[in-house]
């Protein structure tokens, strides 16, 4: 899943949900993590507003 702008009325409909937000500029973003993984996230800035969002996730399956 990708990261996807949320709404601040939205982000009490996320409770019990395991994610990321990013907040820049005033604007918020979400991304859900897999149930299990590993993500790395990268962020590059620039005057302190966050300009790239780089992810790589890893996806383990649970057998």
């Amino acid at each position: 899943m990708e990261f996807r702008q949320i709404y601040p009325d939205e982000i009490a409909t996320l409770q019990g949900k395991h994610g990321i937000i990013v907040l820049s500029n005033g604007t918020s973003y979400f991304k859900e993590l897999p149930d299990f993984g590993k993500t790395n996230i990268t962020l590059t800035n620039a005057d302190g507003k966050v300009m790239y969002i780089e992810e790589e996730t890893k996806v383990k399956t649970k057998l």
